[in-house]
């Protein structure tokens, strides 16, 4: 289990949002990952024996489906880059610093860019 904080950018032109981050991931390809600005919850996105769900609290939307989470979704594709492994196609990672890290889409304007803590 990694914590830290990011600030999310949805699309482009949108405003950021800065957060805490909590992403934990188990040795079978479980992960669980939650995107907070305390006392509320915005995003928790999670995958355990071939199945997915994302829920985008601020806007009540739930996402859920079976295999491979999509890689349209910036939660799954942060948790692939947690894991050492490409972020899934249309992100670019970079690394700024030892633990800081940057997911963008160029295609969407979407970025997450934070940092977490062993």
């Amino acid at each position: 289990m990694q914590q830290g904080q990011a600030v999310w950018t949805s699309a482009r032109g949108a405003p950021g949002v800065a957060g805490e981050l909590l992403v934990a991931r188990g040795p079978d390809g479980t992960c669980f990952i939650q995107f907070a600005k305390p006392p509320f919850t915005l995003v928790t996105a999670r995958s355990q024996g071939g199945a997915w769900v994302l829920e985008l609290h601020q806007t009540r939307r739930h996402f859920r489906g079976t295999g491979q989470p999509p890689a349209r979704f910036v939660w799954f594709a942060l948790a692939e880059a947690v894991a050492g492994r490409t972020p899934g196609r249309g992100w670019q990672l970079a690394r700024p610093g030892p633990a800081a890290w940057c997911l963008a889409n160029p295609a969407t304007g979407e970025v997450l860019e934070g940092y977490l803590t062993p």
